[in-house]
């Protein structure tokens, strides 16, 4: 149970993708093994007895380098895609969600399963906010039907035009947008004057008043909401926010007064004086002390900041792992190329040292030519990588089509690892 929702995992197995898995595998294990297996069948003894298989060389030597570059390319765009998916996740924690996001900390109650009636819910209500304000450190204290980043319901309403269309809306009391720290840009918020049976009001976002009323002032102008067609009279305009997801563009949004429309579930939510996390035991007492039974343990802003960044985070894990294991056989495949191509020159290398050259002189000549391979295959991964970013941007938030930021630290990353591997794999040669 993660503060309303639960979380259950299907781990059945998929026959199809079993097969297609142990496919991948064969294949993957044919194009691994056929190349060294060709290689080791026909030795090629004038070349080793000339001292010709080097790292960089020509011949075989070249197709052993080369299945080392393939190694190094995929290990390098794997790693991109590691770097895209870490990007995307700083974006989106950074993004302009329309509300200050500090400090916040909220608790679901539920009325309607606990039998509440109309009339013990808004004294229920009243009750919460008196519970919660009186804590110290608490600066404000809002009730509202769904939290930003988790919704709301669809509602109908008749365009100006007589066009109908169904927009995201929420229910909230006079408070939400001031603990929120939402922006007001015309008119006003909810307040007393929204009586529960006077003229309903309702409060629209920016890109919503654009949409009704392009170059006129929305204050006053009604609109037909529900299925009854209810006549609402626009009272404020406030910012755009982030209202589902992070990654989702400008959209419709309409608040309606909680005064107005009871709710048999509400949201307690507080903005406090520093850390929530501080709060959690104190706003979970308050509102227990109010007689409910169902109330769900409150959480803070980051906790449902994580869930609704879960499926990202996922990916970026899973990512993360896939690029390990790519690093890891790159280095390895790298290091058995190094040590034996190293092996393969000790007569050379000792004509060399013979003729006065020191053992740091060889393991340079040699990080030398690791060096060419490594850049060149990280080249391709990049090459590759930016490729895949522009056919997948769309699936990124704010990622650019190159990068940079993500190219430059995975070029320096692998170029370093694949020195380091190959020193380690020349020194007990040389």
């Amino acid at each position: 149970m993660f503060g309303a929702y639960s979380f259950g995992l299907n781990l059945r197995l998929d026959f199809t993708v079993l097969a297609l898995t142990v496919a991948l595998m064969l294949t993957a294990i044919l194009a691994a093994g056929l190349a060294p297996a060709l290689y080791a069948s026909s030795p090629g003894v004038a070349q080793i007895l000339s001292g010709e298989i080097v790292v960089g060389g020509t011949g075989k030597g070249a197709r052993r380098n080369a299945l080392v570059m393939v190694q190094v390319a995929v290990c390098t765009l794997v790693l991109m895609g590691l770097g895209l998916c870490q990007r995307n996740l700083y974006n989106l924690r950074h993004a302009d969600m329309g509300f200050t996001a500090r400090n916040l900390v909220a608790m679901t109650a539920y009325l309607a399963s606990e039998g509440y009636s109309e009339a013990q819910g808004r004294q229920a209500y009243r009750n919460f906010r008196r519970a919660v304000s009186a804590l110290p450190g608490v600066e404000s204290v809002s009730l509202a039907r769904d939290l930003p980043l988790q919704g709301g319901s669809e509602i109908s309403v008749n365009l100006p035009g007589g066009k109908k269309i169904s927009i995201l809306h929420t229910v909230v009391d006079a408070d939400y947008f001031g603990t929120f720290g939402i922006p007001v840009f015309k008119g006003r918020v909810f307040n007393s004057s929204d009586q529960e049976n006077g003229p309903e009001t309702a409060v629209i976002n920016r890109r919503m008043a654009e949409t009704f009323w392009p170059g006129q002032d929305p204050l006053g102008k009604q609109l037909l909401t529900g299925e009854t067609s209810r006549k609402v009279t626009v009272v404020g305009v406030v910012a755009d926010g982030k209202y589902e997801d992070l990654e989702e563009q400008r959209r419709l949004f309409l608040y309606l007064a909680l005064s107005q429309h009871y709710q048999g579930g509400i949201q307690v939510i507080a903005r406090t004086g520093g850390d929530p996390r501080g709060w959690v035991e104190q706003f979970d007492r308050a509102i227990r002390a109010q007689g409910l039974k169902t109330p769900v343990r409150p959480a803070t802003f980051e906790n449902w900041l994580h869930l609704s960044l879960l499926p990202q985070r996922m990916a970026a894990g899973i990512v993360a792992a896939l690029s390990g294991l790519g690093l890891l056989l790159a280095s390895m495949g790298l290091a058995g190329a190094v040590a034996y191509s190293v092996s393969q020159r000790r007569r050379e290398l000792g004509i060399r040292v013979a003729l006065g050259a020191r053992s740091g002189q060889l393991v340079r000549m040699v990080l030398r030519q690791v060096l060419l391979i490594a850049a060149t295959g990280v080249a391709a991964g990049l090459l590759l990588g930016t490729g895949a970013s522009v056919v997948l941007r769309s699936q990124f938030y704010r990622i650019g089509i190159v990068e940079w930021t993500v190219l430059i630290p995975v070029s320096g990353l692998v170029l370093a690892v694949s020195l380091v591997v190959a020193w380690f794999s020349a020194r007990p040669w040389i």
